[in-house]
């Protein structure tokens, strides 16, 4: 009977020694390494969506686009979209005379706390566009040499050119209609960003930037 106790009592001690064992293990995650090579992937800021002119940039010279929803990698390029305009009204598809060279600067900036952050290039980047008859050209601009790592950023455009005369014209950014608020002009430095998705007083009241972004990511 005694050895039947020792028995038995080993075994309760072994059990309850487990449980106290198990009850300070502490679990870690699984954590994913990703063996995927970094690789150049595309994406459009207004894919499918209706495109649009900025007119605003025959007055509001300065204007800010935010750009979010890039896998998060180092930027390589940027291509934008133009079209044509004069100061007074637009006429056809194709302008009636030539359009000036029109020269844009390109500052992109960090978003810090929901807002514009400090500019990641201090020294702005050209896009000069040739005159011509060219309805709706394009340009790429190149961002590596800024090693940039991000997936948000916002991107200041600020036309630099003068024109001639009132009735020239002119190339203005192009667009498209969005969802939420990524357009901003005025006083950029106060911008708050608008998280959610609200409904937009008119069809044409929001915008964003058309436009192609290369990254080199591994999110792909």
């Amino acid at each position: 009977m005694r050895y039947l106790f020792l028995f038995l009592f080993t075994i309760s001690s072994i059990k309850l020694h487990s449980q106290e064992n198990f009850k300070d293990t502490i679990s870690l995650q699984e954590v994913k390494i990703s063996n995927k090579k970094p690789k150049v992937v595309t994406v459009k800021q207004g894919k499918g969506k209706q495109e649009t002119g900025n007119g605003f940039f025959k007055t509001a010279l300065q204007q800010a686009y935010l750009i979010e929803g890039l896998p998060y990698g180092t930027l390589q390029n940027i291509t934008l979209h133009f079209m044509w305009m004069s100061m007074t009204t637009k006429t056809g598809m194709l302008p009636t005379s030539k359009v000036e060279s029109t020269t844009y600067e390109v500052t992109l900036h960090e978003v810090t706390d929901n807002k514009i952050g400090k500019a990641i290039n201090n020294t702005p980047l050209l896009v000069k566009l040739p005159a011509g008859r060219k309805s709706e050209p394009s340009a790429t601009v190149d961002l590596s040499t800024l090693q940039l790592t991000t997936n948000r950023l916002f991107i200041i455009l600020k036309r630099v050119s003068d024109l001639p005369c009132a009735e020239c014209n002119f190339y203005i950014l192009m667009g498209y209609h969005s969802e939420k608020q990524l357009h901003y002009q005025g006083d950029l430095q106060n911008i708050t960003i608008q998280n959610k998705t609200t409904l937009a007083p008119n069809p044409d009241y929001y915008t964003g930037l058309l436009c192609e972004i290369k990254t080199l990511t591994q999110e792909y």
